[in-house]
């Protein structure tokens, strides 16, 4: 079939004009909406992520709803005159991006030329004239402006002005744009004319502040400069420049490392994370961040510094091991303009890997629990981290952790919950004595009790952490027994208690109001050993809408069945 050109006639779109839209309305192909533009000057619609700005949105009446993104908007004779923009989802108002611009690269593409946009990093929206007033617009002005285009309803006024940017302390929020190089501007289509035009030069804007007059001269900076054209990327974790959009979005300069994807490598740092320094080092573009990682020895734990966008002000440190046992290169992602793929650059480590150090472990007794059996039993918990590359089994890659309880001081077995650790294909992290830590391995997994043997090398470890004495025997309802778990805060907690029924294993779950929740190994002893392990289980439930969700159920094992089934 051969393809028919499209004729783009952005100048026809006016109030009133009829129009069909094709697409895939709800995703049914080939289908044909009609309506009417009733606003050619509406300003961008505010979106939760993604949003546009310095331009103006066609408006209309097509009852468009998704699927039809991106399509062509015709008139009567068939020329184009907008492209689907976006909408109203309980309303039938839609919005259309006017083809001016497109045209204008269009042309600079037929030519063999390249495609020139200029900025000046700041945000300008269409105010009508009666709010122009309220920013004192003096009457000279607007008695001017409505000569000259008589149609016209308001004026651009600038809204946000980035910092760091070149209209930085040259324009201000709320100023009246009056003329560019000379010239009036009435539409966003005149700003941007000339900014395209004038990149890597100055541009002279005259604006109404306050009813005085203000001139400066500004750079046009290239938008490219500001637009992420390269990405970093090892084990799963992805950072780039901070983007225009983001900077926009939060009134942030355009400078900065973002994390797109904090993987697991950046735990506990999440997404659209902004990281200030490495290391000690400071991180104010990815080169620099690329370069401060490759003289990192792998092995090594740094602390990192970050914030989000939406608390600028509050300067968090999380201090990540260097860890690349699934992926040992570093991958620079640049994109190929010419040949439309992405190339890519692997960075080596200039720095050797650090080997594992033996650790000592702290003597602190508490001064809080009076109990010397709790304090006992606690000296045989540690923390344990999972870090999941992949999804397996059903569950997502992710990062959790609980409390796990050393059985085999000798060998260094841990016996945790599978919710902690679901799978062999990761990486584990024990923490001892709330001091260090070293790496773990998974050495077994219960098919049905749902619990998992990991192990750590005790020689990284002195002296050896106390291993607990499982108890062999049956439990007994109404037996007087001693509790220890972690609350939701990661402290460790305890209580004394008592058995109130013992139910078969595929009895529903009877939980104590008075536990707190959390992915932890929570154990039940007695006065000389350990009785039963309450593990962490996940569970489906449907609710409405057919929403599956995954429930923290927590059964309590006993130990005799632990030993018969582990340790024998």
């Amino acid at each position: 079939m051969d393809l028919i050109a499209v004729e783009l006639a952005p100048g026809l779109a006016t109030v009133g004009t009829e129009i069909k839209l094709i697409g895939n309305d709800s995703g049914e192909s080939g289908s044909i909406l009609s309506g009417y533009i009733s606003r050619v000057d509406r300003n961008t619609p505010i979106y939760s992520q993604y949003t546009d700005f310095n331009t103006c949105y066609y408006q209309a009446n097509a009852s468009a709803s998704s699927g039809s993104s991106g399509s062509p908007v015709f008139n009567v004779d068939g020329l184009a005159i907008g492209l689907q923009a976006g909408g109203i989802s309980n309303a039938s108002t839609d919005y259309f991006l006017p083809l001016d611009a497109p045209q204008r690269v269009l042309k600079q593409i037929q030519n063999g030329g390249e495609v020139k946009r200029g900025d000046i990093q700041t945000v300008f929206k269409r105010k009508p004239f009666l709010g122009c007033q309220h920013l004192r617009l003096s009457d000279k002005w607007e008695s001017l402006f409505r000569k000259t285009f008589p149609n016209l309803k308001g004026l651009i006024v600038a809204e946000k002005v980035l910092p760091e940017g070149p209209s930085d302390g040259k324009l201000e929020a709320g100023d009246i744009l009056i003329k560019i190089n000379g010239k009036l501007v009435d539409q966003f289509l005149c700003l941007n004319t000339v900014l395209d035009e004038n990149v890597g030069q100055t541009v002279s804007v005259l604006v109404a502040r306050h009813g005085c007059d203000i001139e400066q001269d500004i750079a046009v900076q290239n938008l490219n400069e500001i637009t992420p054209s390269c990405f970093f990327s090892f084990d799963r974790t992805i950072l780039h420049d901070i983007s225009y959009q983001v900077a926009h979005r939060y009134g942030l300069a355009c400078s900065g490392v973002f994390v797109s994807d904090p993987g697991y490598f950046l735990h506990p740092i999440r997404r659209l994370a902004i990281i200030d320094s490495v290391n000690h080092n400071r991180t104010p573009n990815l080169v620099a961040f690329v370069q401060v990682m490759k003289e990192i020895p792998v092995g090594t734990s740094v602390p990192i510094k970050y914030w989000y966008p939406d608390s600028r002000y509050n300067l968090e440190t999380a201090v990540v091991t260097i860890n690349r046992g699934w992926s040992q290169k570093l991958k620079m992602f640049k994109r190929n303009d010419t040949t439309g793929d992405w190339d890519v650059e692997v960075h080596a480590n200039t720095s050797p890997s650090v080997q594992q150090a033996r650790h000592r472990v702290p003597h602190r007794p508490s001064t809080r629990i009076i109990d010397q059996v709790v304090a006992k039993t606690i000296s045989s918990l540690v923390r344990v981290k999972c870090y999941t590359l992949l999804a397996l089994d059903g569950l997502s890659a992710n990062v959790t952790s609980g409390l796990g309880l050393v059985i085999d001081t000798t060998g260094g077995y841990i016996i945790i919950s599978r919710t902690v650790v679901p799978n062999t294909l990761c990486d584990i992290e024990v923490t001892i004595a709330d001091s260090f830590s070293v790496p773990g391995t998974v050495k077994f997994h219960h098919p049905w009790y749902h619990y998992a043997i990991i192990q750590y090398d005790t020689n990284l470890v002195h002296p050896p952490v106390k291993s607990a004495r499982l108890s062999r025997e049956a439990i007994s309802e109404g037996q007087r027994i001693f509790f220890v778990g972690c609350n939701g805060s990661d402290e460790i907690v305890h209580a004394s208690t008592s058995v109130t029924k013992v139910i078969p294993f595929d009895a529903n779950l009877r939980t104590r109001p008075e536990l707190v929740l959390s992915t932890s190994t929570r154990l039940v002893w007695t006065r000389d050993s350990v009785l039963s392990a309450t593990l962490v289980f996940l569970s489906q439930r449907m609710v409405l809408f057919k929403d599956s969700r995954s429930l923290m159920e927590l059964w309590t094992i006993a130990t005799q069945t632990l030993s018969r089934s582990t340790l024998e």
